[in-house]
């Protein structure tokens, strides 16, 4: 009965752990970022941008595909949970 939801289980899972690989892919980029401003010297003005916009790309796929990950799973939940519902409630039936 529960059979038919496995795939979709199986993909929900694989996009939760692309966006765990995408935290630490983030965690490993932003190591390498100096929180300190450099006004005088334009080659680490330069370098700071691209940590910038590189952190900036990926928060914006990491939120995106957090929303996703959050609003599959509870679909699947409740999926879930009214396919059980309706298991229980015909189990004393004659059909």
């Amino acid at each position: 009965m529960f059979e038919n939801l496995f795939p979709f289980f199986v993909a929900w899972a694989a996009l939760a752990v692309v966006v765990v690989g995408l935290a630490v892919y983030r965690w490993v980029v932003g190591l390498h970022e100096d929180d300190t401003i450099h006004i005088s010297d334009p080659k680490f003005q330069v370098e700071q941008g691209a940590y910038a916009r590189k952190l900036d790309g990926i928060e914006k796929w990491g939120k995106s595909l957090t929303a996703i990950v959050g609003a599959g799973g509870l679909a699947l939940a409740i999926a879930f949970l009214y396919r059980a519902w309706v298991a229980n409630s015909s189990i004393g039936m004659v059909r």
